[in-house]
């Protein structure tokens, strides 16, 4: 009898202790991050960064978080998830007219292939270092399952598929001083609750009302929306971070910005109006080489079919007549741009 009692004891132990091992989702939340970066150099591999657990880009660690944009870049087709990490105590902050980030903010864009999103591409990452320095980094995924850091550009087949991925130097191109992030910012964000549940999980500060009082961007798929809407957008976010005037040298010379007019691509030329065919915007971006985006192999359908209504839907509109002579503003200065390595692309094949 004592025997059967002290064993009933010892069960009963073992099932308390076991219930209390059971975490709560906030307790999970709670736990000490396993991402190892914000100092240095991002390491070889994409495991060593300890941004998800052994391996599993379903398992995060603790302190990433998944989010989503409302207009994607066009990354030749590529379906992509996109992850971001805040410190612990410190929230990504709003100062009322852009989002500022803390030391140790990490941002990941995982690309998969559109003909089979079992296949992995690459993987991004983007670092905020403790010395106030963006490290940027691309993670190519190899047939056996392992990654490597790449050091250059490199053309890989995945799914029967060509992509482009780009090299550190041409990160830069993009994503430049006071544009060191791109999606992640509010008008990306602003869908679906996103604002107030990113606060709630601490990576975004409690001034929730700012933040959704930010005009989130029109859906560049909503044949509902005015073409020129959807136009100006898809510039926006696909254009805009270099032909900005305080982009890149040349760049800087077009402002393709949402606040920038019609009449600014116009009167450079690049518009005639009724003329997609003829107009080299189109044709940038409907183009085999040379094309815009930079980074890109293949046109983007959604692209080629808004721009040609877009256009076609232009009229030009005179002059108007004035004995004032015309002011041109001069840019900004810009940056040189990195030198593309594209001539040391390799073609290679990758698996999942």
């Amino acid at each position: 009898m004592i025997i059967r009692n002290v064993a009933t004891c010892v069960a009963l132990i073992l099932i308390v202790s076991c219930k209390a091992k059971k975490k709560s989702v906030s307790e999970l939340d709670a736990e000490q991050p396993m991402v190892t970066l914000g100092s240095g150099p991002l390491p070889p591999t994409l495991m060593e960064t300890g941004l998800f657990k052994d391996g599993d880009l379903a398992a995060l660690s603790p302190g990433l978080h998944r989010y989503d944009v409302r207009v994607p870049l066009w990354s030749d087709g590529a379906q992509k998830d996109r992850f971001v990490f805040a410190p612990t105590d410190k929230a990504v902050s709003f100062n009322g007219t852009k989002l500022d980030f803390p030391t140790g903010s990490v941002f990941v864009k995982h690309f998969k292939s559109d003909n089979d999103p079992g296949l992995n591409v690459e993987t991004r990452v983007i670092v905020l270092n403790g010395d106030g320095t963006w490290v940027y980094g691309t993670y190519l995924w190899k047939e056996d399952g392992s990654t490597e850091l790449l050091d250059r550009a490199r053309t890989v087949q995945v799914g029967g598929k060509d992509y482009r991925i780009p090299s550190p130097k041409e990160c830069t191109t993009c994503h430049r001083e006071n544009a060191e992030v791109l999606g992640f910012s509010l008008e990306q964000l602003n869908r679906d609750n996103q604002i107030q549940q990113l606060s709630e999980l601490k990576v975004l500060g409690p001034d929730v009302q700012s933040m959704l009082a930010v005009k989130p961007l029109d859906d560049v798929k909503d044949k509902a929306l005015p073409i020129n809407s959807r136009a100006r957008t898809y510039m926006h976010v696909n254009c805009a971070t270099c032909h900005n005037p305080g982009g890149p040298k040349g760049a800087n010379l077009m402002d393709m910005r949402l606040e920038a007019v019609d009449t600014h691509l116009l009167s450079l030329g690049k518009i005639f109006p009724g003329k997609p065919d003829d107009s080299i915007l189109f044709q940038k971006i409907s183009a085999d080489t040379s094309r815009m985006p930079p980074v890109s192999i293949r046109p983007d359908p959604l692209a080629l079919e808004i721009f040609r209504s877009y256009i076609e839907g232009l009229v030009e509109t005179p002059a108007p007549v004035t004995d004032e002579p015309v002011q041109i503003p001069e840019p900004q200065p810009g940056r040189d741009v990195p030198a593309e390595e594209s001539q040391n692309d390799e073609v290679q094949q990758s698996g999942p």
